[in-house]
């Protein structure tokens, strides 16, 4: 699994808790509104997946700039608005090709040191150490953003070529399904995207109680890869049963035939 989601649980245990509880509540939330209703935010989810993704890579690349980052961001938003179908597509495929690669992904040998341990008390009545400040936290959030984009590039070079097939295979038939039928493959994207947005809040409340959940993920990765899919399935089931289908606008003949039938 990617270092840097280990990373997290250092980083992620010198945080406030309001911060943990605050961010994985709002994690949540969003993450069960995609999960079981993406097909009515189609253009919620587009837009903020654009926002999300160019952020980041914007942050890890150009961290000096902050304001000019947030404006191509807010562009490259703007424009999954007008082109969500074709951005929800790709979305998809990204999403299901990243978390395969995750789960494919070999263990981690040794465990690896980061900058922001999680707090330890040396004996009772001691304090424990201070969370982290804006500015620690704002470096080392840079500096997970830079090393995610880095990894994630040569995460499937050092898959084996069995594994490799299996990413590759995955995406294919997701990119496939979406092109000619978007409904079902809209609905498997967002319920993508929202079943990784629960785990990550479920990942942010545990850190905030002390465990350690990227570890235990890591441990049993097969039993979650299938819950993984199990809800993918289900919420993207809900979706095809409960969204409403969009409207399409009748031609202006039919609607003058109508007109005359009925006399208007």
């Amino acid at each position: 699994m990617l270092e840097i989601l280990e990373n997290l649980e250092g980083i992620g245990s010198g945080l406030q808790g309001s911060w943990l509880i605050g961010g994985g509540v709002a994690v949540g939330i969003v993450g069960l509104m995609f999960w079981l209703g993406g097909l009515n935010f189609a253009r919620s989810i587009a837009a903020s997946g654009l926002f999300v993704i160019t952020g980041l890579v914007l942050a890890a690349k150009n961290p000096s700039e902050p304001l000019l980052n947030i404006g191509i961001a807010v562009v490259a938003a703007l424009a999954g608005v007008f082109l969500y179908k074709i951005v929800l597509v790709l979305l998809c495929t990204v999403a299901v090709a990243f978390m395969s690669m995750i789960f494919l992904a070999e263990p981690i040998s040794e465990a690896v040191e980061v900058q922001s341990q999680p707090v330890q008390v040396e004996a009772a009545g001691t304090e424990a150490a201070a969370p982290l400040g804006i500015l620690e936290l704002k470096e080392s959030g840079f500096e997970m953003i830079g090393k995610l984009v880095g990894q994630t590039g040569g995460l499937f070079v050092e898959l084996e070529n069995g594994k490799k097939a299996v990413v590759a295979a995955l995406a294919a038939v997701v990119l496939l399904v979406s092109l000619f039928a978007w409904r079902l493959g809209g609905a498997l994207g967002s319920s993508a995207i929202g079943t990784s947005l629960l785990f990550l809040s479920m990942i942010l409340l545990l850190i905030e109680k002390g465990s350690r959940p990227i570890t235990m993920l890591e441990e049993q990765k097969t039993l979650y890869g299938k819950v993984f899919i199990v809800m993918i399935l289900f919420g993207a089931g809900v979706q095809l049963l409960l969204c409403k289908r969009p409207k399409k606008k009748k031609p202006e003949k039919e609607k003058e035939q109508v007109n005359e039938e009925t006399g208007e």
